[in-house]
């Protein structure tokens, strides 16, 4: 299995991006892992959110070109606790998926159309993090996840 990141922008904060490189190196130990960088959509005054949104989210899409199974991030989503998403993720490896896409929008977050054609919509939590932000919790409880599977003492 490889898990593909799917960032829309940059991470611009010098400290998030470090601990993103951080977890995604400690992810490798145990899973093929990448990031790709998809282009954010100019903000325009004639630009509206719901046509960024949308730019973003068709972006997405063409990136996944139906290769793999994929997870959107969004605060709608569903919630698990770290137990659960290894389980979600072991399920995941058991079925034999060979790619999984987790996708993080951009400041204004996915389109209802990219959340429909999901697999599986995620939330971190009730709470609103940045876009940045939820970059870095994701690849953390995911090697969180990984080391619940290995039964390894990272998680406590």
């Amino acid at each position: 299995m490889k898990i593909i990141f799917l960032f829309v922008g940059k991470t611009k904060e010098k400290f998030l991006a470090s601990g993103i490189e951080y977890y995604l190196e400690k992810l490798g130990h145990y899973v093929k892992a990448e990031t790709r960088i998809i282009k954010p959509e100019p903000v325009r005054e004639t630009s509206g959110a719901d046509l960024i949104i949308s730019r973003e989210s068709e972006r997405i899409l063409k990136a996944i070109k139906n290769e793999g199974f994929l997870v959107v991030l969004d605060r709608g989503g569903k919630e698990t606790d770290s137990e659960g998403l290894a389980s979600f993720v072991s399920r995941l490896r058991n079925e034999g998926h060979k790619n999984v896409f987790f996708a993080v929008g951009g400041p204004l977050g996915v389109s209802e159309e990219i959340k429909r054609r999901a697999d599986h919509v995620l939330s971190l939590s009730k709470m609103t993090f940045t876009h940045e932000m939820t970059r870095l919790i994701l690849l953390e409880q995911l090697y969180r996840a990984f080391t619940i599977i290995r039964g390894e003492k990272y998680h406590k």
